[in-house]
């Protein structure tokens, strides 16, 4: 990305919106695949004791771990939404542009809020709440962080122009 361009900031809600959302997904999709692998090898007797053992702690560690590792990106991300809305030069009128850019981007985030609820209520996902609280409560939640987010970042170029001209 170019830093001397205007937009950065909402380059980067977007890149926030588009990498939390997939890897949300991506980690309820890879939690069901390495549940259903771990029940099929703890029935097979081929394996021994050992192996069961090891392969059960993996799958009750991988929703803790990809759900901490989520949680990082996303606070990653943001921050980097922050620094693109401090060095980026954006005069005060475009404020105004800013502004319905985040509540375009907000509703996209509250579209993505919906499918996810849709899809952590199918039966076959209904574990993901409970396995993965804190990618649940932001993707449940999309439009309301995006919004906070995106006026975190306004404020940052507010601040920016006020004090440091």
């Amino acid at each position: 990305m170019v830093f001397d361009k205007k937009g950065n900031m909402v380059i980067g809600m977007v890149l926030v919106l588009v990498v939390i959302f997939s890897a949300g997904i991506t980690a309820v999709f890879m939690n069901n695949i390495v549940t259903e692998v771990n029940d099929d090898i703890q029935a097979d007797d081929t394996f021994n004791a050992e192996s069961k053992t090891i392969l059960s702690n993996h799958e009750s560690r991988y929703s803790g771990a990809s759900d901490g590792i989520i949680a990082f990106i996303f606070g990653c991300l943001w921050v980097l939404v922050l620094v693109f809305a401090f060095i980026g030069n954006d005069h005060p009128i475009m404020y105004v542009f800013l502004v319905l850019m985040i509540v375009i981007v907000s509703l996209v985030g509250g579209i993505m809020s919906n499918s996810w609820d849709d899809l952590i209520n199918e039966d076959e996902f209904s574990s993901a709440p409970v396995d993965f609280p804190i990618t649940d409560f932001i993707l449940s939640n999309f439009l309301l962080v995006m919004v906070i987010m995106g006026f975190s970042a306004l404020l940052t170029v507010f601040i920016k122009n006020r004090f440091y001209g």
